[in-house]
């Protein structure tokens, strides 16, 4: 038996944590598909799922009020984003999609890429944009081909 009682900010932070965990392993899982070693993966998946089971079940017991399952699961307020940095991985949840944006790009209809002034982009995010526009022209074009026959 436990001697002190969990917050629920507590459990919201344990949730996103194990959430983040199982993110990530599923990243990975898809990287390294068919890897050798993909059954240990799999292993760990199941054992964060036991956690996660046994960790809602408290939360349950202590803030039977409060608790709900989209805290370990998503849903309502707990929308889990994750963004991968060269040094690290930020994750949050509870926030708009928009309040984890640095900067904004916009594909004009023209072919046109605009970027806001804070808009740091790679070279290689600069080439995916290029074919994201060049993949929208080419459907606007199609359509309006189909359109005309």
């Amino acid at each position: 038996m436990r001697k002190h009682k969990r917050r629920f900010e507590d459990y919201e932070e344990i949730a996103l944590c194990l959430r983040n965990a199982k993110q990530l392993l599923y990243r990975t899982e898809v990287i390294f598909h068919r890897a050798p070693y993909a059954d240990a993966m799999t292993t760990i998946y199941k054992k964060l799922d036991r956690i996660i089971s046994k960790t809602e079940d408290e939360m349950f017991a202590d803030y039977p009020d409060r608790a709900n399952v989209n805290v370990f699961y998503g849903g309502d307020d707990y929308h889990l984003f994750l963004r991968a940095k060269h040094g690290y991985i930020y994750s949050s949840f509870g926030y708009s999609s928009l309040d984890l944006v640095d900067a904004f790009a916009i594909l004009a209809r023209d072919g046109a890429v605009l970027l806001s002034d804070d808009a740091k982009v790679t070279f290689e995010e600069d080439a995916m944009l290029s074919k994201i526009v060049k993949n929208m022209i080419w459907r606007k074009e199609e359509m309006e081909c189909n359109k005309k026959q």
